[in-house]
Parts: structure tokens; C-alpha cells; sequence
């Protein structure tokens, strides 16, 4: 079996906010992945385009997002990974994840990554 070039596995990799840290997230070609990607666009709009959009194509930026959401998390996971995708697309690519009073909020988080990274403890 060939090993794939630096540039073929360079293109399955995103960048993902993980609580404010960057991980490169190996992603197999699943149907969440693809809608992961679709996702990270219109959230990228929406939150980078917040100020120069109207009220009435705010709320429309916003439900297209919503419903991108919505297929995300109701489709059947196919890999770990889809599973991680999908915390990450429930909580706003982390910027929505809240630490609890014992700090296993952020630890989650991590454990997520690592994964995700395909590193042990």
C-alpha cells in the first residue's frame, strides 16, 4: 500500500477552535464532514459579516446556519471523528462550551482534541 503524499494528507486536514486552541483535525469523507465544512463557511459569514449585514439577512444568515446545525446533529455519526464534529458544531466551535466549577469542562475539550489528533494521553 502507497503512503499518500504530504500534499494528499495536507488536503484532509481543517483547522479547528477547540476552546481557543488550534487542532488539525483529520477528517475521512463522511456526510457530516462535508456539512462540517458547509458549516464553517456560514458560520465564518455570519459571524465575520455580523456588522455590515441588515437585521432581516442577519436572521437569514443565522437560520441557514441553524438548519446546517440542525442536519449535523441528527445525521448518524460514521467515524469517531463525526462524533467530535458534531460537539464541536453543538457548541459554536467551542466558543460555546462552558467549564463547570470542577474544570472538566476544558478537560473534555481536550480529551476531544487528542482524539481527534490521534494522540494517546
Amino acid at each position: 500500500m502507497a503512503m499518500p503524499t504530504t500534499t494528499a494528507l495536507a488536503a484532509q486536514f481543517e483547522h479547528v477552535n477547540l476552546g481557543g486552541r488550534l487542532a488539525h483535525v483529520f477528517f475521512a469523507d463522511t456526510t457530516i464532514s462535508h456539512m462540517y465544512r458547509e458549516w464553517k463557511r456560514h458560520h465564518a459569514f455570519a459571524t465575520g459579516s455580523a456588522a455590515a449585514l441588515s437585521d432581516a439577512d442577519y436572521d437569514l444568515a443565522i437560520s441557514g446556519l441553524r438548519a446546517i446545525e440542525k442536519r449535523v446533529l441528527s445525521e448518524p455519526a460514521e467515524s469517531p471523528t463525526d462524533v467530535l464534529v458534531k460537539l464541536l458544531v453543538l457548541t459554536c466551535d467551542g466558543q460555546d462550551f462552558a467549564d463547570n466549577a470542577a474544570g472538566s469542562g476544558m478537560d473534555i475539550l481536550a480529551e476531544a482534541q487528542r482524539i481527534i489528533e490521534g494522540r494517546a494521553r
